[in-house]
């Protein structure tokens, strides 16, 4: 089941990471920046030909980032061929670590220069010294050979995104949830393992909402963080090019449908690609009797373009709108919201 798979950004840039960076820098609207948010860099591999085979989400809390690193630790253990989870990291950095020959990152002074952005691959969680292990790109002179260490500290204080990127064709899903009430109280890793590999078909996006493009499609899954229901869709066209995404979740408690991710690629704007998304995520809402449907938008999306596209486009639709100042270094972080009641 699992032979043959390989990550989004290996499709990309199979000799090294340069391609998919310049990628992500050119859909973030800034290709001169020398850094970008790791939501683009994440968009960049969805869009990829395998992209609703995989999901990325938020994590929001040092504990979900250890647990997703080790739950994907024992499935790698258990099950070789799995193909990899990874978490990724976005975080604010300051003039001391360029010259870290520890390869830590430590709280900035007054006189460190912060320097911008930085998105790193997390590789593990160190159990013994309770760090988070980051592959860096600043070259094996960098660091411990090129390796960094985060830890509690540091990611409280300056991490504004934490990412899982995971396989949506397996994982958690209602099918998944369906095998795991067939186990017995005292199943062993072995048995979880087994249950995570339940496959998860996907379905055709229907003509409504994909415009009449064949290979559109949809997938329903669960969320990694708190096992809600997710439904992630995206429209393409009859040679499989990317027009749109859309991730729908749906929290029982608050009767609230939260559109997590909207986002049509810059050439295939104003062709109502946003719209019909839209509209599918609508209707989702409305089939789980949701009382209200939002819209976040993330600081990755808050450039004064961008946010003035969002508002348009929102209230175009019906959505109230408020924009905030956002929390420094909070995970996720947000500059806005659209909401719209749905009774």
């Amino acid at each position: 089941m699992t032979s043959g798979k390989q990550m989004p950004w290996d499709l990309i840039s199979p000799k090294d990471g340069r391609s998919l960076w310049l990628s992500a820098r050119i859909l973030s609207g800034d290709p001169h920046q020398r850094w970008t948010f790791s939501r683009f860099l994440h968009r960049s591999m969805v869009s990829a030909e395998p992209g609703l085979s995989w999901v990325y989400e938020e994590l929001y809390t040092w504990a979900k980032v250890k647990r997703a690193l080790i739950i994907g630790e024992s499935l790698q253990k258990q099950a070789p061929a799995f193909p990899q989870m990874s978490v990724g990291l976005g975080m604010g950095v300051f003039e001391s670590a360029l010259r870290s020959r520890t390869g830590r990152f430590k709280s900035h002074t007054d006189e460190d220069k912060f320097i911008g952005r930085h998105s790193v691959p997390v590789a593990k969680w160190k159990s013994d010294t309770d760090d988070l292990v980051i592959v860096n790109n600043w070259g094996k002179r960098w660091g411990d050979g090129g390796t960094g260490y985060i830890d509690r500290e540091y990611f409280d204080g300056y991490v504004d995104s934490a990412i899982l990127l995971r396989p949506s064709w397996i994982g958690p899903s209602p099918e998944m949830a369906a095998a795991e009430k067939r186990q017995s109280p005292s199943a062993s890793m072995s048995d979880y393992v087994k249950c995570w590999l339940t496959g998860n078909k996907h379905h055709r996006l229907p003509e409504e909402y994909s415009g009449g493009h064949t290979h559109s499609a949809y997938r329903v899954i669960e969320t990694f963080d708190n096992r809600q229901p997710l439904i992630i869709a995206e429209i393409r066209d009859k040679d499989k090019e990317f027009h749109g995404r859309v991730h729908v979740s749906y929290d029982r408690r608050d009767h609230l449908c939260s559109i997590l991710e909207l986002w049509v690629p810059p050439r295939h704007r104003r062709q109502g690609y946003g719209q019909r998304l839209e509209a599918f995520a609508r209707a989702i809402a409305a089939d789980a009797g949701a009382e209200a449907i939002a819209i976040p938008v993330h600081e990755a999306d808050g450039g004064q373009e961008s946010l003035s596209r969002a508002q348009a486009f929102t209230s175009s639709l019906g959505y109230s709108w408020e924009v905030f100042e956002p929390y420094r270094y909070f995970r996720p972080n947000l500059v806005a919201c659209a909401m719209k009641s749905l009774n």
